[in-house]
């Protein structure tokens, strides 16, 4: 008698904690991306533009693969808005931070060439 209670327990239980475990990482998540500061700093006094991207990255590469490894939970569909919507977050996040970077890279090298053309 206890053994069947026991079993129907366990039903319940585990996949509970599958989504508790969901729900804690997207929480999670959230807080990463609530506190991230995007390390930017004076460029010759005049323009700043970003400093350090490590920490970025390896947050975007950290929370990349747990939202990909949630998605492929059994779980998925009770969570799928939350994570969808974090992966085309996070996608966004890397493609914005690239492109910045990149017109960061053009304008420093762009600047210098026009500045030598001005003392000319």
């Amino acid at each position: 008698m206890l053994g069947s209670y026991a079993i129907s327990l366990v039903l319940f239980i585990v996949p509970a904690n599958k989504e508790l475990a969901i729900e804690t990482s997207l929480a999670e998540i959230r807080k990463v991306w609530a506190d991230m500061k995007i390390d930017f700093g004076p460029y010759k006094t005049v323009y700043y533009k970003i400093r350090s991207t490590e920490e970025l990255f390896q947050a975007l590469e950290d929370q990349s693969v747990n939202v990909s490894s949630m998605k492929s939970s059994p779980y998925y569909p009770a969570f799928s808005t939350d994570l969808d919507q974090w992966e085309k977050t996070l996608a966004l996040i890397s493609e914005i931070i690239d492109l910045q970077l990149g017109v960061q890279r053009q304008w420093m090298y762009l600047e210098s060439i026009f500045m030598a053309s001005e003392g000319a």
